[in-house]
């Protein structure tokens, strides 16, 4: 073989290898955000449930660290902050129907009322009984 031709054998074996390797690549990927789905689809469902990282990877057959890498690329934030986003929106909704905080708490999948109140405030910015305060007398003066 002389120069030209093993230049384009290596080259022809570059772009074999390169079209193979991106289209697994790409399926990968969209396999990864199909998992993400999954997760982020059962979160939402069970809530109120304990759930981990170990058993968020194992309902898509990935292990926690990767799950955690997927998770955080395709979505922005980790699963765990996922689910306690959920939570509080969820306990948002029972404190404008009148629940009280502590049962919104229980109810939204808390573990405890400190917990609860921590996140609510990071999140909304005002305390579980402020917003339910505020809330409920917005939606009376609407009444009226």
């Amino acid at each position: 073989m002389n120069k030209q031709e093993t230049f384009y054998f290596f080259m022809k074996q570059l772009i074999e290898a390169y079209a193979d390797t991106s289209g697994e690549k790409v399926s990968a990927a969209h396999a990864n955000e199909q998992k993400v789905q999954d997760v982020q689809q059962y979160i939402e469902t069970h809530l109120t449930e304990n759930i981990s990282l170990d058993d968020l990877g194992e309902l898509v057959s990935m292990n926690k660290y990767s799950l955690l890498r997927a998770f955080t690329k395709f979505r922005g934030i980790t699963p765990y902050r996922y689910l306690q986003t959920v939570r509080v929106n969820y306990a948002k909704e029972l404190l404008a129907q009148g629940v009280k905080p502590v049962d919104a708490a229980a109810s939204a999948g808390f573990s405890d009322q400190s917990h609860f109140s921590h996140f609510f405030s990071e999140f909304i910015g005002l305390t579980p009984g402020q917003y339910q305060q505020i809330f409920v007398k917005q939606v009376t003066a609407d009444e009226k």
